[in-house]
């Protein structure tokens, strides 16, 4: 005769199985840590800077914006500028870091460097466990240090750089109009007038004249990078990190 309670047993041990199979998932579910992303933001302006020389403002160039946009993206995740961010202070011993053996390495993979929306606003967003929070926003804020100084700060230091050679090559110049000009003035008073008409006072006249135009050409790109380091800068710092749900 059948057995009627093995049935029973077998669909008690389907029950069994199927209720300890949502448990652990139930479980899994339970312990899994909550996420949370760390953001910062930069700006990076579409607008050119306008130079008063200018006729009028220029279009804004697209394709030389997106070249801006695409380079800082790769500058900000290159190798050196997140080095320089693994070497703050504080940031070297963070719990985050420390299964971590190559934290830049780690960080080139998992470092997001995106423009949400299309927009003109650059983020820098670092995604981990919420216990981890404060962890994830000093890292951020170190790479975002760490930009502003490798990139940001050296562009800046570069036009002053060329702002200092312009200046002085426009002074050498401005003597060397002012020697050459009173030269030709002394020549023609003793010359009664005369300097003018001969191949001498021509070919001096020529060379002032190759002086003014050297002084004017360094005069328009002393005025624009004048102009640049007084004009709002095209990339700035507008957020530090701050944490959001994942």
């Amino acid at each position: 005769m059948p057995n009627p309670s093995r049935p029973r047993l077998r669909f008690s041990l389907l029950g069994l199985l199927t209720f300890v199979t949502l448990a652990c998932i139930l479980l899994a579910w339970w312990v899994q840590p909550n996420y949370v992303v760390a953001t910062a933001l930069f700006q990076v302006s579409r607008e050119p800077v306008v130079f008063l020389s200018d006729e009028a403002p220029r279009a804004v160039d697209e394709r030389e914006f997106e070249t801006v946009r695409s380079t800082q993206q790769a500058l900000l995740n290159s190798h050196y500028v997140l080095q320089s961010a693994m070497r703050k202070p504080g940031v070297p011993g963070l719990p985050f870091l420390r299964d971590k053996p190559d934290a830049v390495a780690w960080l080139q993979d998992n470092l997001v460097v995106e423009y949400p929306h299309d927009a003109e606003i650059l983020a820098i967003r670092l995604r981990g466990p919420e216990v981890y929070a404060a962890d994830l926003v000093q890292i951020v804020d170190a790479v975002a240090k760490a930009y502003e100084e490798e990139v940001v700060f050296e562009a800046h230091q570069s036009r002053l750089g060329t702002r200092d050679l312009n200046a002085a090559s426009l002074k050498k110049i401005e003597n060397e109009i002012s020697r050459k000009m009173q030269e030709l003035i002394d020549l023609d008073t003793e010359s009664e007038g005369k300097i003018k008409d001969t191949v001498d006072g021509r070919m001096r006249q020529e060379e002032i004249d190759i002086l003014l135009e050297q002084w004017r050409e360094l005069s328009r790109s002393l005025e624009r990078v004048d102009i640049e380091l007084n004009a709002p800068r095209r990339i700035r710092k507008i957020q530090g990190a701050v944490i959001s749900p994942d």
